[in-house]
């Protein structure tokens, strides 16, 4: 397993890019995947897939 710089990630060969982070507290479900801590999503590119994804500023999942 490789070691990977906080706030990044992969999922065997697929990249996600463009991950915004912000100053708000949120937890982020991503396809499965619970992503804690202060993160804001914008917009994001999965490959090889090519799917775009856009998620509003009021989409946000607060999970304690």
């Amino acid at each position: 397993n490789k070691e990977l710089k906080k706030n990044s990630f992969e999922l065997d060969n697929v990249i996600i890019e463009n991950l915004e982070i912000d100053s708000e507290d949120t937890t982020v479900y991503l396809f499965g995947i619970k992503i804690e801590g202060n993160y804001k999503i914008g917009a994001l590119r999965i490959k090889p897939c090519n799917v775009n994804l856009h998620f509003d500023k009021e989409t946000k999942q607060n999970t304690q």
